[in-house]
């Protein structure tokens, strides 16, 4: 440490908690609270993807925004066990609350990149992460045991398919959006030759 005492080097090296704001085309992150200590405490995260908001006469309504709140405990990284996931907007979905809303039946082990990853495909209803009992035999109904019941009985594969095509579908339109936007503002501002 040449000449530097010890508490200089940790106050060198401390992680940065700083307010951290991320959005893209299909999401945003951002850090809401952090604990005494600065360590991230509550991170909103929304995703701008298709997703089952309800059912109306057994066929899916589709929602492009979804809300999710991550709490951290203190002891993070340590006690990913204690990870909190709640959802702020009205989702039908085998592993939410049947409300729709409320604190998330997930058991994702790993930090909290692989969560944010890992709750993009939740959205997607991808069978390899609800685990229907049908298919899992070692898996529970969630709690939301009506669209558990549902998305078994109507081709997991086939509406996590059908999600994932909507969603190149919903991207490839955003992406246009933003091109015409983009090359309309780009023809106001060139210079004119007379």
């Amino acid at each position: 440490m040449s000449g530097r005492s010890k508490d200089d080097y940790d106050a060198e090296n401390k992680p940065n908690y700083k307010n951290i704001h991320i959005k893209t085309t299909d999401l945003e992150i951002k850090t809401t609270q952090h604990h005494s200590d600065g360590s991230i405490k509550q991170i909103k995260y929304a995703l701008f993807i298709p997703g089952i908001k309800e059912l109306k006469n057994s066929q899916p309504v589709y929602s492009y925004n979804h809300s999710f709140r991550i709490d951290l405990p203190r002891e993070y990284p340590a006690r990913v066990d204690k990870i909190k996931i709640y959802v702020e907007t009205q989702i039908f979905h085998p592993r939410f609350h049947s409300s729709g809303w409320g604190e998330a039946c997930l058991h994702i082990n790993g930090e909290i990149d692989r969560i944010l990853m890992d709750m993009i495909f939740q959205v997607l209803c991808d069978p390899d992460r609800i685990r229907p009992p049908k298919m899992y035999s070692d898996s529970d109904f969630g709690t939301n045991s009506s669209a558990m019941k549902w998305f078994q009985n109507n081709n997991p594969v086939q509406i996590y398919q059908s999600l994932m095509e909507e969603w190149g579908r919903y991207r490839n339109k955003k992406l246009k959006s933003k091109m015409s936007v983009l090359e309309s503002s780009s023809s106001k501002s060139e210079p004119k030759i007379l």
